[in-house]
């Protein structure tokens, strides 16, 4: 147990030293990564949650598949790859292992499918937030991926 909150403290303050390196102007362009979210978005916290999924498409617009190797989000606890799979006759989250998207390509994230839990919530989001998870890449390559928080009764992503 101290290994996963010593692991989650150390992922959240390498999530913060690079977005505050990033906004300083300290990190070359090339240390970003080649994946980005479209359409991405969540449904709001409900009272007493402090989960979210998040959902859209992932894209890969390079010659070369890419692999995240580690997503983080400030002001949580974890974030971590997860399926949606029917179970003797129940849905029920299984943790996948990994997020490789394939060059020149898109992975959609939905509900009842993959998608991206962002667990241990600090607070409960604000509806119409843009958001932001860190996925950082085999390469090393960082990557944003964006998503905006939408009604908890959100089916699918609300363009402006």
């Amino acid at each position: 147990m101290r290994k996963t909150i010593r692991s989650c403290l150390d992922n959240r303050r390498r999530t913060h030293v690079v977005m505050l390196a990033w906004l300083m102007g300290l990190l070359p362009l090339q240390l970003f990564g080649d994946i980005r979210m479209e359409a991405g978005w969540t449904r709001g916290t409900a009272v007493g949650s402090d989960r979210i999924a998040v959902y859209g498409d992932v894209i890969n617009d390079t010659e070369q598949a890419v692999r995240i190797v580690d997503l983080t989000m400030t002001g949580s606890a974890r974030v971590m790859l997860h399926e949606s799979v029917l179970e003797n006759g129940r849905m029920r989250m299984r943790h996948v292992d990994g997020l490789v998207v394939a060059p020149q390509s898109r992975m959609r994230l939905e509900p009842m499918g993959l998608h991206l839990m962002v667990m241990g919530l600090e607070g409960p989001l604000e509806v119409g937030a843009l958001m932001r998870i860190v996925a950082t890449d085999a390469s090393g390559g960082i990557n944003e991926l964006r998503f905006r928080v939408q009604s908890l009764d959100s089916v699918s992503f609300e363009a402006d």
